[in-house]
């Protein structure tokens, strides 16, 4: 089984970035994906928006990072929305209460 490379990019709508994800966010890719949020941020974005349609795992220090930077986008009266994620995905955030704070796209989201 091939692993699909863990890749960040971002594409600015005006001044709302897409946040597009591909591959496994873990403990080793969960440093580059917060210093690209953290990029992102300090060239003044308050609402992100988080691409999951190509994230094929998520685990804690993934989720860790998703918080931090949705409390830093919060402090600065911003949010987030995640987007294209797998019914995984949306139901860890779910049960974690992510979905609670985190605004999620479910009509995006995946149903296997």
């Amino acid at each position: 089984m091939e692993v699909t490379p863990f890749e960040v990019s971002v594409n600015w709508e005006g001044e709302e970035p897409i946040i597009h994800i591909r591959g496994e966010i873990d403990f080793a890719t969960a440093p580059a994906l917060n210093k690209s949020l953290s990029e992102v941020i300090d060239r003044g974005a308050r609402h992100l928006t988080l691409d999951f349609q190509q994230v094929s795992f998520l685990d804690s220090e993934g989720l860790k990072v998703i918080l931090q930077t949705y409390r830093h986008l919060r402090a600065r009266e911003g949010s987030m929305t995640v987007k294209g994620c797998s019914q995984f995905v949306a139901r860890t955030f779910e049960i974690l209460g992510f979905d609670k704070y985190i605004d999620m796209d479910h009509d995006s989201c995946k149903n296997s």
